[in-house]
């Protein structure tokens, strides 16, 4: 489940990108705190997460996050090619 979000996550902000190339900026400008909130322990999402939760699916949703992407252009890549 975690990977499925961090894909989902990854491949939205992708589609929102490639539909609206207006908001690229702004994406780049807040990158470097959507980083940190993602990666850093003392982020709002990660600060409660307790010390026998298991890291392998904190890793899961971060790999996600990178395979959003290339998923999203897979996809349409099939849409395009008849798949569905």
């Amino acid at each position: 489940m975690a990977t499925g979000y961090g894909v989902g996550l990854g491949a939205y902000l992708t589609s929102l990108a490639v539909r609206r190339p207006s908001v690229v900026p702004a994406m780049c400008r807040r990158a470097p705190g959507a980083v940190r909130h993602l990666l850093g322990r003392r982020s709002t999402k990660n600060s409660g997460i307790s010390t026998d939760y298991p890291r392998e699916l904190v890793w899961a949703e971060r790999r996600g996050v990178i395979a959003g992407p290339f998923s999203y252009f897979a996809s349409r890549r099939s849409l395009r090619a008849g798949g569905h």
